[in-house]
């Protein structure tokens, strides 16, 4: 129960204090892993020309994904990663 020592002043409110909650618990549920498998890019690319990429995921967590669509983004780096 809140301020169960009467040390905090309440006001007008005081007389609110007569039970504690029942206790309860949430359960979330098991996540996704979403793991890429496979990429599929041109070894070379040409500044300003377009860049054809490729990949495929899994889900290798025990909980499935909440949404059915989702946007994967690509960063182009010109070093290695």
């Amino acid at each position: 129960m809140a301020d169960s020592d009467n040390r905090v002043n309440e006001g007008s409110f005081e007389d609110d204090n007569v039970a504690a909650c029942d206790p309860w618990s949430s359960r979330s549920p098991p996540p996704p892993d979403l793991q890429v498998t496979g990429v599929a890019a041109p070894s070379a690319a040409t500044s300003g020309q377009s860049l054809g990429v490729s990949w495929a995921l899994i889900n290798a967590g025990p909980g499935p994904t909440i949404e059915s669509y989702w946007q994967d983004a690509i960063y182009v780096s010109p070093t290695t990663c």
